[in-house]
């Protein structure tokens, strides 16, 4: 076990340095800053000067070497739109992105767990067939889509709730629907399809046999056993809130990460753009390796197996 855990801490170190490889030489491709933070009217020494105390007149490969060894110590370097640390201007949006994302995932898991374990107990009915439909809507409709759809429906047309910004339960309640939609139809049609494997199982026919409550025997033997690819699947689903969360975060104005990396793309901001992505891309990679843990530990062959 220790081996397995050892390869997938190098496995995911390494695609955290890829993702930062990547993200540093596209937001250099994307555009030169200096000519977004020089007035009209300065001059190519101006312009050259400012190149100089940014660090963007070295070659990329010094640039980078610059770079991982800042990030290595937690410095991103100066945004240079505000002037502040770029990784305190991406911390201090942290908070909005968990709020968010957290409240997404509790709404996908009381969608989808309930609504697939009722499909499979319930297989060929009318609520099989709905939470069918909406496991193969949910999964098809991006985010963007959804959102907008959102906000016409129950902003616009019913006033229910605010068409964006962040305050109460009301203005996170749509973009928190908008981002768990898809992991909740995701999550619906795997706990669907784990039920019904776990419910034609020996073990669950010999608890039915010995006249144990049909309550008990879905709960406690089949769900229990059922979960173990639905908590699989919901690392990679955390990660989709994580990365799906820059959509919406622009949809509803809301001030999380997602919004601010759009901000920093919009006026070449190298040093947030790369705090933020590093961060999400490490959220990820994290959550995807908690994963592995945690399903080591619920099953026990895959522990055996792996040791």
């Amino acid at each position: 076990m220790r081996r397995y855990l050892l390869l997938r801490l190098l496995q995911s170190l390494l695609t955290i340095l890829l993702v930062v490889m990547v993200v540093f030489l596209i937001a250099r491709i994307a555009g030169d800053p200096v000519t977004l933070l020089v007035t009209f009217d300065a001059s190519q020494s101006d312009i050259n000067r400012l190149k100089q105390e940014l660090g963007l007149a070295d070659p990329l490969p010094q640039q980078f070497v610059r770079f991982l060894t800042d990030a290595a110590r937690g410095d991103f370097g100066i945004s240079f739109r505000t002037n502040r640390p770029a990784m305190q201007e991406v911390l201090s949006r942290v908070p909005a992105s968990a709020q968010l994302a957290g409240f997404a995932l509790l709404i996908s898991l009381a969608i989808s767990i309930p609504l697939g374990v009722l499909a499979a107990v319930t297989r060929g009915s009318l609520v099989d067939v709905i939470a069918r439909f909406f496991a193969l809507v949910g999964q098809a409709a991006p985010n963007f889509w959804v959102g907008l759809m959102l906000i016409f429906l129950f902003s616009v047309r019913f006033g229910w709730f605010p068409t964006g910004g962040r305050g109460g339960l009301d203005h996170m309640f749509l973009p928190a629907l908008t981002l768990g939609t898809s992991a909740s139809a995701s999550l619906t049609r795997l706990t669907r399809s784990a039920m019904l494997d776990v419910i034609n199982s020996d073990f669950v026919t010999m608890a039915r046999a010995k006249g144990l409550p049909r309550r008990t025997v879905i709960f406690k033997h089949a769900l229990r056993n059922a979960l173990i690819p639905v908590v699989t699947i919901l690392g990679v689903r955390v990660g989709v809130l994580i990365s799906g969360s820059v959509i919406v975060e622009t949809i509803f104005a809301w001030p999380g990460v997602g919004r601010l990396i759009i901000q920093a793309i919009n006026v070449s901001d190298f040093p947030v753009v790369q705090a933020a992505i590093t961060l999400t891309a490490t959220s990820i990679v994290l959550a995807n390796f908690l994963t592995d843990i945690v399903y080591m530990f619920i099953d026990p062959r895959i522990r055996y197996v792996r040791s």
